[in-house]
Protein backbone atom coordinates (compact mmCIF):
# COMPACT_ATOMS: atom_id res chain seq x y z
CA UNK A 1 0.00 0.00 0.00
CA UNK A 2 2.86 2.38 0.77
CA UNK A 3 4.40 1.86 -2.68
CA UNK A 4 1.09 2.55 -4.34
CA UNK A 5 0.55 5.78 -2.44
CA UNK A 6 4.14 6.87 -3.20
CA UNK A 7 3.56 6.27 -6.93
CA UNK A 8 0.29 8.24 -6.81
CA UNK A 9 2.01 11.11 -5.02
CA UNK A 10 4.78 11.19 -7.68
CA UNK A 11 2.23 11.18 -10.52
CA UNK A 12 0.26 13.98 -8.84
CA UNK A 13 3.46 16.02 -8.34
CA UNK A 14 4.46 15.64 -12.01
CA UNK A 15 0.99 16.57 -13.26
CA UNK A 16 0.90 19.62 -11.00
CA UNK A 17 4.33 20.72 -12.20
CA UNK A 18 3.33 20.21 -15.84
CA UNK A 19 0.14 22.25 -15.44
CA UNK A 20 2.04 25.07 -13.81
CA UNK A 21 4.45 25.16 -16.75
CA UNK A 22 1.90 25.04 -19.58
CA UNK A 23 1.58 28.84 -19.93
CA UNK A 24 5.37 29.40 -19.97
CA UNK A 25 7.46 29.39 -23.12
CA UNK A 26 10.06 27.02 -21.70
CA UNK A 27 9.17 24.17 -19.40
CA UNK A 28 11.63 22.08 -17.48
CA UNK A 29 11.20 19.96 -14.40
CA UNK A 30 14.61 21.17 -13.22
CA UNK A 31 13.31 24.70 -12.71
CA UNK A 32 11.07 23.38 -9.91
CA UNK A 33 13.72 21.31 -8.17
CA UNK A 34 17.16 22.82 -8.95
CA UNK A 35 17.88 26.52 -9.38
CA UNK A 36 19.33 27.31 -12.82
CA UNK A 37 22.28 29.16 -11.30
CA UNK A 38 23.50 25.99 -9.63
CA UNK A 39 23.44 23.92 -12.84
CA UNK A 40 26.95 23.78 -14.25
CA UNK A 41 27.49 23.95 -17.96
CA UNK A 42 29.21 20.79 -19.16
CA UNK A 43 32.22 21.49 -21.34
CA UNK A 44 32.68 19.20 -24.31
CA UNK A 45 35.59 16.87 -23.68
CA UNK A 46 38.82 17.60 -25.50
CA UNK A 47 39.74 14.25 -27.01
CA UNK A 48 43.43 13.24 -27.22
CA UNK A 49 42.48 10.48 -29.64
CA UNK A 50 40.85 13.00 -31.98
CA UNK A 51 43.86 15.33 -31.75
CA UNK A 52 46.28 12.50 -32.55
CA UNK A 53 44.15 11.28 -35.46
CA UNK A 54 43.86 14.78 -36.90
CA UNK A 55 47.64 15.24 -36.65
CA UNK A 56 48.21 11.86 -38.27
CA UNK A 57 45.99 12.76 -41.23
CA UNK A 58 47.31 16.31 -41.75
CA UNK A 59 50.45 17.41 -39.89
CA UNK A 60 49.64 20.41 -37.70
CA UNK A 61 45.87 19.86 -37.64
CA UNK A 62 46.06 18.46 -34.10
CA UNK A 63 47.85 21.62 -32.97
CA UNK A 64 45.05 23.70 -34.52
CA UNK A 65 42.48 21.51 -32.70
CA UNK A 66 44.34 22.19 -29.43
CA UNK A 67 44.42 25.93 -30.21
CA UNK A 68 48.24 25.99 -30.13
CA UNK A 69 48.64 27.96 -33.33
CA UNK A 70 52.20 29.05 -32.49
CA UNK A 71 53.38 25.44 -32.99
CA UNK A 72 52.34 25.35 -36.66
CA UNK A 73 55.48 27.10 -37.96
CA UNK A 74 57.64 24.70 -35.94
CA UNK A 75 55.86 21.65 -37.34
CA UNK A 76 56.00 22.87 -40.92
CA UNK A 77 59.60 24.07 -40.61
CA UNK A 78 60.59 20.61 -39.37
CA UNK A 79 58.68 18.84 -42.12
CA UNK A 80 59.84 21.27 -44.80
CA UNK A 81 63.49 21.20 -43.68
CA UNK A 82 63.69 17.44 -43.69
CA UNK A 83 61.88 17.26 -47.05
CA UNK A 84 64.36 19.76 -48.48
CA UNK A 85 67.21 17.62 -47.13
CA UNK A 86 65.74 14.52 -48.77
CA UNK A 87 65.36 16.24 -52.15
CA UNK A 88 68.81 17.88 -52.04
CA UNK A 89 70.66 14.68 -51.10
CA UNK A 90 68.65 12.58 -53.56
CA UNK A 91 69.56 14.93 -56.40
CA UNK A 92 73.30 14.55 -55.76
CA UNK A 93 72.98 10.82 -55.05
CA UNK A 94 71.38 10.34 -58.49
CA UNK A 95 74.03 12.54 -60.13
CA UNK A 96 76.98 10.52 -58.76
CA UNK A 97 75.19 7.22 -59.34
CA UNK A 98 74.60 8.18 -63.00
CA UNK A 99 78.27 9.23 -63.30
CA UNK A 100 79.31 5.77 -62.11
CA UNK A 101 76.86 4.10 -64.50
CA UNK A 102 78.18 6.17 -67.39
CA UNK A 103 81.75 5.22 -66.52
CA UNK A 104 80.99 1.47 -66.49
CA UNK A 105 78.62 1.56 -69.46
CA UNK A 106 79.76 -0.52 -72.45
CA UNK A 107 78.31 2.01 -74.89
CA UNK A 108 81.04 4.01 -76.71
CA UNK A 109 78.72 7.00 -77.21
CA UNK A 110 78.31 7.54 -73.45
CA UNK A 111 80.36 10.48 -72.19
CA UNK A 112 81.87 10.38 -68.70
CA UNK A 113 80.76 13.65 -67.01
CA UNK A 114 83.57 13.54 -64.41
CA UNK A 115 86.63 12.01 -66.07
CA UNK A 116 89.11 13.50 -63.58
CA UNK A 117 87.53 11.87 -60.51
CA UNK A 118 88.73 8.38 -59.57
CA UNK A 119 86.16 5.60 -59.11
CA UNK A 120 86.54 5.38 -55.35
CA UNK A 121 85.82 9.11 -54.96
CA UNK A 122 82.60 8.78 -56.99
CA UNK A 123 81.55 5.79 -54.89
CA UNK A 124 82.31 7.75 -51.70
CA UNK A 125 80.22 10.73 -52.87
CA UNK A 126 77.34 8.48 -53.94
CA UNK A 127 77.35 6.68 -50.57
CA UNK A 128 77.61 10.00 -48.68
CA UNK A 129 74.54 11.52 -50.33
CA UNK A 130 72.61 8.25 -50.08
CA UNK A 131 73.34 8.05 -46.34
CA UNK A 132 72.23 11.61 -45.64
CA UNK A 133 69.13 11.22 -47.79
CA UNK A 134 68.16 8.19 -45.72
CA UNK A 135 68.89 10.09 -42.48
CA UNK A 136 66.62 12.91 -43.67
CA UNK A 137 63.85 10.35 -44.25
CA UNK A 138 64.33 9.16 -40.67
CA UNK A 139 64.28 12.78 -39.47
CA UNK A 140 61.04 13.42 -41.36
CA UNK A 141 59.45 10.35 -39.76
CA UNK A 142 60.66 11.56 -36.33
CA UNK A 143 59.18 15.06 -36.85
CA UNK A 144 55.91 13.51 -38.04
CA UNK A 145 55.74 11.19 -35.00
CA UNK A 146 56.68 13.95 -32.55
CA UNK A 147 53.98 16.30 -33.81
CA UNK A 148 51.39 13.53 -33.35
CA UNK A 149 52.62 12.89 -29.80
CA UNK A 150 52.67 16.63 -29.10
CA UNK A 151 49.04 16.97 -30.20
CA UNK A 152 47.96 14.02 -28.03
CA UNK A 153 49.81 15.28 -24.93
CA UNK A 154 48.49 18.82 -25.44
CA UNK A 155 44.96 17.47 -25.66
CA UNK A 156 45.46 15.54 -22.40
CA UNK A 157 46.64 18.73 -20.69
CA UNK A 158 44.07 21.01 -22.32
CA UNK A 159 42.19 21.71 -19.07
CA UNK A 160 45.29 21.77 -16.85
CA UNK A 161 45.31 24.85 -14.63
CA UNK A 162 48.38 27.04 -15.08
CA UNK A 163 47.08 29.98 -13.07
CA UNK A 164 49.22 32.46 -11.15
CA UNK A 165 48.77 30.61 -7.84
CA UNK A 166 50.95 27.72 -9.05
CA UNK A 167 54.62 28.22 -8.27
CA UNK A 168 57.89 26.36 -8.03
CA UNK A 169 60.80 27.63 -5.98
CA UNK A 170 64.24 26.14 -5.40
CA UNK A 171 67.10 27.26 -3.19
CA UNK A 172 70.49 25.84 -2.20
CA UNK A 173 70.78 24.28 1.24
CA UNK A 174 73.61 23.27 3.53
CA UNK A 175 72.79 20.62 6.09
CA UNK A 176 74.91 19.57 9.03
CA UNK A 177 75.15 16.42 11.06
CA UNK A 178 74.61 16.72 14.82
CA UNK A 179 76.83 13.68 15.55
CA UNK A 180 79.95 14.73 13.68
CA UNK A 181 81.75 17.31 11.57
CA UNK A 182 80.13 16.26 8.27
CA UNK A 183 77.88 18.47 6.22
CA UNK A 184 75.92 18.10 3.01
CA UNK A 185 75.20 20.44 0.15
CA UNK A 186 71.98 20.19 -1.82
CA UNK A 187 68.92 22.11 -2.88
CA UNK A 188 65.37 22.40 -1.63
CA UNK A 189 62.23 22.41 -3.77
CA UNK A 190 59.00 24.11 -2.78
CA UNK A 191 55.74 23.61 -4.67
CA UNK A 192 52.68 25.78 -4.01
Amino acid sequence: MRKFSLVLFCIFAVITCCRAGIGQNRFSLQQYFIPEDSIKKVKPLHSPKKAALMSALVPGLGQIYNKKYWKLPIVYAGMGGTLYGVLWNHKYFKYYRNCLRARYDDDVNTIDPLPLYPDDVLVTYKNYYQRYRDLCFIGMAAVYTLQILDAAVDAHLFYFDVGPDLSFHWQPEVSGDAYGPTCGIGFGLTFR
